[in-house]
């Protein structure tokens, strides 16, 4: 099933937001704070990767200037 835009979008802000933090004890999500990867970051892995993007293209919409920004 190909992502529609509105999936690609949701999911572009989803790999933005859910992204890893490191803890003392394991990297967690930046958003839910649940063990990274979270579902809502898969899901939006799973989404960009089905709509064509490239693990570079996914990794490089992070574009956080420090471990907590």
């Amino acid at each position: 099933m190909t992502p529609t835009a509105s999936d690609v979008s949701c999911a572009e802000h989803m790999i933005r937001t859910h992204c890893p933090i490191e803890w003392p004890e394991t990297r967690r999500c930046n958003n839910c704070h649940g063990r990274f990867p979270c579902m809502a970051h898969e899901w939006a892995w799973a989404v960009l990767t089905a709509a064509g993007r490239s693990e570079s293209e996914i990794l490089s919409l992070d574009v956080r200037t420090g471990p907590w920004s």
